[in-house]
Protein backbone atom coordinates (compact mmCIF):
# COMPACT_ATOMS: atom_id res chain seq x y z
CA UNK A 1 0.00 0.00 0.00
CA UNK A 2 3.04 2.24 0.37
CA UNK A 3 3.40 2.50 -3.40
CA UNK A 4 -0.23 3.65 -3.66
CA UNK A 5 0.33 6.44 -1.12
CA UNK A 6 3.45 7.52 -3.01
CA UNK A 7 1.66 7.51 -6.37
CA UNK A 8 -1.21 9.57 -5.00
CA UNK A 9 1.22 11.93 -3.25
CA UNK A 10 3.06 12.50 -6.54
CA UNK A 11 -0.25 13.06 -8.30
CA UNK A 12 -1.25 15.65 -5.70
CA UNK A 13 2.11 17.42 -6.03
CA UNK A 14 1.84 17.48 -9.82
CA UNK A 15 -1.75 18.73 -9.68
CA UNK A 16 -0.74 21.47 -7.21
CA UNK A 17 1.79 22.78 -9.73
CA UNK A 18 -0.95 23.19 -12.32
CA UNK A 19 -4.05 24.09 -10.33
CA UNK A 20 -5.29 26.07 -7.33
CA UNK A 21 -5.94 24.50 -3.93
CA UNK A 22 -9.68 24.33 -4.63
CA UNK A 23 -9.12 22.73 -8.03
CA UNK A 24 -6.80 20.09 -6.54
CA UNK A 25 -9.40 19.39 -3.82
CA UNK A 26 -12.01 18.94 -6.56
CA UNK A 27 -9.65 16.47 -8.22
CA UNK A 28 -9.21 14.50 -5.00
CA UNK A 29 -12.99 14.40 -4.52
CA UNK A 30 -13.33 13.14 -8.10
CA UNK A 31 -10.76 10.45 -7.29
CA UNK A 32 -12.74 9.40 -4.22
CA UNK A 33 -15.93 9.35 -6.30
CA UNK A 34 -14.23 7.19 -8.94
CA UNK A 35 -12.90 4.82 -6.26
CA UNK A 36 -16.39 4.29 -4.86
CA UNK A 37 -17.87 3.96 -8.34
CA UNK A 38 -15.37 1.24 -9.32
CA UNK A 39 -16.13 -0.71 -6.17
CA UNK A 40 -19.87 -0.35 -6.66
CA UNK A 41 -19.81 -1.18 -10.39
CA UNK A 42 -17.35 -4.06 -10.27
CA UNK A 43 -18.00 -5.65 -6.88
CA UNK A 44 -21.42 -4.43 -5.79
CA UNK A 45 -23.15 -2.85 -2.86
CA UNK A 46 -21.11 -4.48 -0.07
CA UNK A 47 -17.81 -3.31 -1.54
CA UNK A 48 -19.16 0.23 -1.77
CA UNK A 49 -20.24 -0.03 1.89
CA UNK A 50 -16.73 -1.13 2.85
CA UNK A 51 -15.50 2.08 1.19
CA UNK A 52 -18.10 4.22 3.02
CA UNK A 53 -17.28 2.67 6.39
CA UNK A 54 -13.56 3.02 5.72
CA UNK A 55 -14.01 6.74 5.00
CA UNK A 56 -15.97 7.19 8.23
CA UNK A 57 -13.37 5.22 10.20
CA UNK A 58 -10.48 7.23 8.72
CA UNK A 59 -12.17 10.51 9.63
CA UNK A 60 -13.09 9.38 13.15
CA UNK A 61 -9.61 8.06 13.96
CA UNK A 62 -7.82 11.09 12.53
CA UNK A 63 -10.22 13.52 14.20
CA UNK A 64 -9.44 11.87 17.55
CA UNK A 65 -5.71 12.18 16.82
CA UNK A 66 -6.05 15.88 15.99
CA UNK A 67 -8.39 16.62 18.87
CA UNK A 68 -12.17 16.52 18.98
CA UNK A 69 -12.47 20.30 19.28
CA UNK A 70 -11.29 20.85 15.70
CA UNK A 71 -14.12 22.09 13.49
CA UNK A 72 -14.71 20.15 10.25
CA UNK A 73 -12.95 21.59 7.21
CA UNK A 74 -15.18 23.01 4.51
CA UNK A 75 -15.18 21.18 1.20
CA UNK A 76 -14.79 23.30 -1.93
CA UNK A 77 -18.02 24.45 -3.57
CA UNK A 78 -19.67 21.79 -5.67
CA UNK A 79 -19.57 22.51 -9.36
CA UNK A 80 -17.24 25.48 -9.36
CA UNK A 81 -15.75 27.05 -12.44
CA UNK A 82 -14.80 24.37 -14.95
CA UNK A 83 -11.36 25.74 -15.73
CA UNK A 84 -8.80 23.81 -17.70
CA UNK A 85 -6.69 23.42 -14.53
CA UNK A 86 -9.67 21.90 -12.69
CA UNK A 87 -10.35 19.46 -15.52
CA UNK A 88 -6.67 18.48 -15.53
CA UNK A 89 -6.67 17.90 -11.75
CA UNK A 90 -9.86 15.83 -11.95
CA UNK A 91 -8.46 13.76 -14.82
CA UNK A 92 -5.17 13.20 -12.99
CA UNK A 93 -6.86 11.82 -9.89
CA UNK A 94 -9.39 9.73 -11.81
CA UNK A 95 -6.55 8.26 -13.87
CA UNK A 96 -4.40 7.38 -10.87
CA UNK A 97 -7.38 5.66 -9.22
CA UNK A 98 -7.94 3.66 -12.40
CA UNK A 99 -4.27 2.72 -12.49
CA UNK A 100 -4.27 1.67 -8.84
CA UNK A 101 -7.33 -0.50 -9.49
CA UNK A 102 -5.21 -2.56 -11.90
CA UNK A 103 -2.33 -3.11 -9.46
CA UNK A 104 -1.89 -6.68 -8.24
CA UNK A 105 -2.93 -7.16 -4.66
CA UNK A 106 -4.98 -9.29 -2.31
CA UNK A 107 -8.28 -7.99 -3.73
CA UNK A 108 -9.66 -4.85 -5.36
CA UNK A 109 -11.54 -4.00 -2.17
CA UNK A 110 -8.32 -4.05 -0.14
CA UNK A 111 -6.45 -2.07 -2.78
CA UNK A 112 -9.13 0.57 -3.34
CA UNK A 113 -10.87 0.86 0.03
CA UNK A 114 -7.80 0.07 2.11
CA UNK A 115 -5.08 1.81 0.11
CA UNK A 116 -6.38 4.35 -2.39
CA UNK A 117 -9.14 5.88 -0.24
CA UNK A 118 -6.95 6.54 2.84
CA UNK A 119 -4.20 8.00 0.64
CA UNK A 120 -6.68 10.34 -1.08
CA UNK A 121 -8.23 11.31 2.27
CA UNK A 122 -4.78 12.08 3.71
CA UNK A 123 -4.01 14.35 0.77
CA UNK A 124 -7.40 16.05 1.11
CA UNK A 125 -6.92 16.64 4.85
CA UNK A 126 -3.42 18.04 4.27
CA UNK A 127 -4.63 20.29 1.47
CA UNK A 128 -7.62 21.62 3.42
CA UNK A 129 -5.78 21.90 6.73
CA UNK A 130 -8.33 19.69 8.46
CA UNK A 131 -10.81 16.88 8.11
CA UNK A 132 -14.19 17.30 6.42
CA UNK A 133 -17.50 16.11 7.85
CA UNK A 134 -18.03 12.42 7.01
CA UNK A 135 -21.64 12.75 5.83
CA UNK A 136 -20.87 15.79 3.67
CA UNK A 137 -17.88 14.03 2.13
CA UNK A 138 -19.78 10.81 1.44
CA UNK A 139 -22.65 12.75 -0.12
CA UNK A 140 -20.15 14.38 -2.48
CA UNK A 141 -18.48 11.13 -3.50
CA UNK A 142 -21.64 9.23 -4.22
CA UNK A 143 -22.89 7.43 -1.13
CA UNK A 144 -26.66 7.55 -1.74
CA UNK A 145 -27.69 7.27 1.93
CA UNK A 146 -25.54 10.29 2.87
CA UNK A 147 -27.41 12.58 0.50
CA UNK A 148 -30.00 14.93 1.90
CA UNK A 149 -33.51 13.63 1.41
CA UNK A 150 -32.35 10.03 1.00
CA UNK A 151 -34.70 7.43 2.34
CA UNK A 152 -34.08 6.11 5.83
CA UNK A 153 -31.84 3.04 6.06
CA UNK A 154 -33.38 -0.33 6.83
CA UNK A 155 -33.65 -0.64 10.66
CA UNK A 156 -32.71 -4.31 10.37
CA UNK A 157 -29.24 -3.32 9.11
CA UNK A 158 -26.81 -2.74 11.95
CA UNK A 159 -24.13 -0.13 11.23
CA UNK A 160 -20.80 -0.23 12.99
CA UNK A 161 -19.94 3.47 12.46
Amino acid sequence: MMIIAQLIGMTAANAARRASREEVAAGILAGLHRTRAILDEQLGYMAARVFDDGVREFLIVNRLRRGPSEAPATLPAEGGAQTQARRVAVTMFEDIVGFCATLPGPSPVVTLAGGVAPALLSQLAELMGGLPDADELLARVGAPEAREGAEEPDPAVIRIH
